[in-house]
């Protein structure tokens, strides 16, 4: 197969990986809800799905492009597998753990995850070594450029990603600083099952060496390994952050949890009793990773128990209200 750019497939038959279906696809190879993928190739990340595929040949599709309509990690790994079959066949599992550390922030291998920090590095204006004009287009043919030139690069970054190091390298020194972490007892996981919910509580003397807001103090993969739980509550001293999940975006095959809770009511109850200019917000249940957090960097006048008591007692009434 070839990789065809999205907005450049005019009508041709088309597989589409990890995105969202064009009139002329014969076939969705996605973890997307709502992305009419077969039953018998789902997975959690798109990357499985195309393998999948590949060990199905009762399901093969007359079609000669493969495409996405956008780029990232799950993505690339999705649109290499068809191009380049039978070198990602070699590397099976190396590239489905690319796909799971880029999307869902976990691994098992930290070089899949040193690659997923490079591809980042490869894809981001301010860090790329490509051609800073990519970064100017607009976002279809940007894509189109990142899948041109990252298609081609992947296979010398796996046989050689020591030669990359200056792409991983901050990254990975962040993610091994947050497993010392954890190890000592700097951070430390409560899990709350019932409500899928794991509140992630950050020693001060962390926030003192990075000073940052308490989502960046922490690195996610280091989190996320630790715990199932989709909904995370990050809290240093008197900053509180909530997110969701990508997991819990997708169509997560190999563990059901339940489903968002719409945080947006929460969020007033928040904004009655927290004094001050500070205001809570919520990026709402249909963002990637949706987030409850305040506008403005600094800490709340709530304090921990209060919050935690509040809303454990709104996750428990609108899980109960959802049965």
């Amino acid at each position: 197969m070839q990789y065809k750019a999205y907005h450049k497939l005019n009508g041709f038959p088309n597989i589409i990986v990890d995105g969202s279906p064009t009139d002329n696809t014969v076939l969705s190879l996605s973890h997307w809800k709502g992305v009419p993928t077969s039953e018998i190739l789902k997975a959690d990340v798109a990357a499985e799905v195309t393998f999948n595929y590949l060990s199905h040949p009762e399901l093969k599709v007359d079609a000669d492009f493969v495409s996405n309509d956008h780029f990232d990690e799950d993505g690339l790994v999705s649109v290499f597998t068809l191009v380049y079959p039978e070198y990602a066949l070699r590397n099976k599992e190396l590239l489905i753990g690319i796909a799971n550390a880029g999307d869902f922030g976990i691994y098992s291998d930290l070089q899949a995850a040193r690659l997923s920090f490079i591809i980042s590095s490869y894809s981001s204006e301010k860090t790329s070594p490509l051609d800073s004009k990519i970064f100017q287009m607009k976002y279809s043919d940007q894509c189109e450029a990142l899948y041109n030139e990252m298609l081609i690069l992947l296979p010398e970054l796996i046989e050689n990603t020591q030669r990359f190091k200056a792409h991983y390298e901050k990254e990975e020194d962040f993610l091994l600083e947050s497993e010392f972490y954890f190890q000592n007892n700097f951070v430390q996981i409560e899990e709350l099952k019932d409500l899928d919910l794991a509140v992630i509580r950050v020693s001060p003397e962390i926030k003192a060496k990075r000073k940052t807001k308490v989502a960046n103090l922490i690195h996610p993969m280091s989190i996320h390994n630790r715990t199932r739980c989709f909904k995370i509550l990050l809290i240093c001293e008197n900053e509180y952050e909530l997110y969701y999940r990508y997991e819990s975006w997708v169509d997560y095959i190999s563990e059901k949890h339940p489903p968002r809770i719409d945080l947006h009511d929460f969020r007033w109850d928040l904004n009655l009793i927290e004094n001050g200019f500070n205001e809570w917000k919520f990026t709402g249940v249909n963002a990637i990773i949706s987030r409850l957090k305040l506008k403005q960097e600094g800490g709340s006048s709530i304090g921990e128990w209060e919050f935690i008591d509040k809303l454990k007692k709104t996750l428990e009434l609108l899980k109960n209200s959802m049965r």
